[in-house]
């Protein structure tokens, strides 16, 4: 059996190599000593055999609901405050012994820097509604610069840039407060977060376009793809699960025109061109829940590397959580302690592990329900021999030795139990999902979904 710590950091064997007393080791992804990786189906069809298909759209299968939450920043003037939105200015500053990509402590010119930049005293002067033209990042400051914290520690370091907040598909809807002061970036609000993003991956839509946007039959994107322009266009336009487009016709024998903004004019304004989306690509209404349309979502996300806050476009758990149920039509929020209380929720705590089991077996309906842990939420399928079974995307395995700790890298979306890594020398059972699982929550049943904006 390997004895393997990890502590993960840019690039860890060159870095550290002939400066540093500590080894630090990465597993291979694909290491067979990760059992539930080597004896676990890793196919979404393994675990829908038992799965009833729903003939109709479940209670919580709404496009009013849903649309009514994709579209909130246009159709009401958010409500943020500016205290809300200057959480960053609290959460990152050179009391809390952060770094940067060299490795170093940041120290108290760098966040004066961003403090500076972020300019709030215009906060909500612009005040404009507007779309992404591309997939783009969404900053907790304005800057591309890393922030992590001590990246000696286990769990930390890369790929945690605590400056990223989020990520967000091309042609979504924005509201605009402002600029930074050297305007190369704008502050937003989406319908799940707030952040900076670049001036250039945006365009101001005017109310009526707005009007009309929304108001025009749309669809589900259920596919992640890239779909190549005319050569008129640089950029290929990224399909994303979780995307909505208005509809400007349906084509014979299925498929879509749909609707998009693909650049900004010489004036700044927005220009808009149409493309074709085949039937499989989209659907006007919200898919059915059945083993059929499960299987093939899930696969989708079952490729997706682990990427913090949606870090190079990759998706992070709850992110993985969130583009699962869109095409259901169901919207939930943007982090797991959020997504946790959508739903008919069951608490776990004051359980024993073989309570949380029981409980879990007895109540939870498989790839309707979501397992809640601080910080992480995974998606339960079911049981396979015996035990629950949770897909969920992933960074690491923690380890203990001691007051050692370390991680082994899992870094993608997976099907595992709920003690995953069991059996690994310095496995840390206390920090296994089901020692620290505090709830689950049927999000078809009553949902209720929060509006969260940080």
């Amino acid at each position: 059996m390997h004895h393997i710590f990890i502590a993960f950091v840019f690039g860890v064997a060159v870095l550290f190599s002939g400066c540093s007393s500590k080894q630090f080791k990465v597993l291979d992804l694909n290491d067979s000593v990760v059992e539930d990786l080597q004896k676990l189906p890793q196919s979404p069809h393994s675990y829908l055999s038992s799965y009833k298909d729903s003939l109709r759209l479940k209670a919580a299968q709404s496009d009013t609901r849903y649309y009514a939450h994709y579209y909130r920043v246009w159709r009401k003037k958010p409500t943020l405050s500016r205290y809300e939105a200057m959480w960053p200015f609290r959460a990152f500053n050179e009391k809390h012994h952060l770094y940067g990509m060299n490795l170093k402590p940041l120290e108290d010119e760098f966040f004066q820097k961003l403090r500076d930049n972020a300019n709030f005293v215009a906060y909500m002067q612009i005040a404009k509604k507007a779309l992404t033209l591309r997939g783009t990042n969404i900053r907790a400051f304005a800057t591309d610069e890393i922030v992590m914290k001590n990246p000696l520690k286990a769990g930390e370091g890369f790929p945690f840039d605590y400056m990223q907040n989020s990520y967000i598909a091309a042609n979504k809807p924005l509201f605009v407060s402002h600029f930074s002061k050297d305007g190369r970036w704008v502050f937003v609000i989406s319908a799940f977060t707030s952040g900076w993003v670049k001036v250039q991956d945006v365009v101001f839509i005017p109310d009526e376009d707005a009007d009309v946007w929304q108001s025009a039959l749309q669809v589900h994107v259920t596919t992640d793809k890239k779909i190549r322009w005319s050569r008129k266009y640089h950029m290929p336009l990224s399909l994303r699960l979780g995307m909505s487009l208005p509809v400007r016709k349906e084509l014979e024998g299925g498929g879509f025109r749909v609707v998009c903004a693909v650049k900004k004019g010489k004036n700044g304004e927005i220009v808009y061109d149409t493309i074709d989306l085949k039937a499989d690509e989209a659907v006007k209404k919200p898919l059915l829940m059945n083993r059929k349309n499960i299987a093939h979502i899930l696969s989708l996300l079952k490729k997706s590397r682990y990427g913090w806050g949606g870090l190079y476009a990759e998706r992070d758990c709850s992110s993985t959580i969130r583009d699962y149920f869109a095409p259901f039509g169901i919207w939930l929020g943007r982090n797991s302690a959020v997504m946790a209380h959508a739903g008919k929720v069951f608490s776990l705590q004051r359980k024993t592990p073989q309570e949380k089991i029981e409980t879990i077996k007895s109540n939870a309906i498989p790839f309707e329900t979501l397992l809640y842990r601080n910080g992480h939420i995974g998606l339960y399928v079911g049981m396979y021999d015996n035990q629950p079974i949770v897909f969920q995307n992933m960074w690491g395995i923690k380890t203990k030795n001691g007051d050692r700790t370390g991680r082994i890298v899992v870094g993608r979306a997976v099907f595992s139990t709920l003690q995953m890594g069991r059996g690994l020398s310095y496995y840390d059972e206390k920090s296994s999902f089901l020692s620290k699982l505090r709830s689950f929550n049927i999000v078809t049943i009553n949902d209720e979904s929060a509006l969260d904006v940080k």
